[in-house]
Formats: structure tokens, C-alpha cells, sequence
């Protein structure tokens, strides 16, 4: 699988949306509640309003494998996302 910053947005969604709703692990794919996603939105937002708060905005790419990883990670599980870090 190629890594996430080299696809489109599209594809991007598409993989994430297509991992999450496979069914050859559920274990590590629970039915999540509501708030699970306002978490992993806030995470990101924090992330890069911190750097942006300290004057780091030059640095905002160094974010990229921990953003993708999360937003993988919540989607796909730790397995599908490991590879972004």
C-alpha cells in the first residue's frame, strides 16, 4: 500500500473508508461512539494549532506521519497504520 501523503485526498479517503469496513479483523475494529471521532479531529487540531501558537509553522509538515497515523490508526487499526510513522 502506498503511504498516504503520495495519494490523493480522494484515494486517501477511499483506502481509510475501505480498511475500516472490512470485516477480516473486527477485533481490533469495534463499533466506536461519537465522541471517538470529535477526539481524533480535537488530536490533529491540537497538534498543528500548538506549532502554529509557537511560531513553528515552518515545521507543520514534520506532523504529517503522526497526523496520518492517527487518522489511519482510528480508521484501519494500528496494523494498517504503522507504517506512516
Amino acid at each position: 500500500m502506498p503511504k498516504i501523503k503520495d495519494m490523493k485526498p480522494a484515494e486517501a479517503n477511499q483506502i481509510c473508508l475501505t480498511c475500516h469496513n472490512r470485516a477480516d479483523h473486527p477485533e481490533e475494529i469495534p463499533e466506536l461512539p461519537d465522541e471517538v471521532f470529535t477526539a481524533v479531529v480535537g488530536a490533529v487540531n491540537e497538534l498543528v494549532s500548538d506549532r502554529v501558537r509557537k511560531g513553528r509553522t515552518a515545521e507543520l509538515l514534520e506532523l504529517e506521519p503522526v497526523i496520518s497515523y492517527l487518522q489511519i490508526a482510528f480508521l484501519a487499526g494500528h496494523s494498517e497504520a504503522a507504517g506512516e510513522l
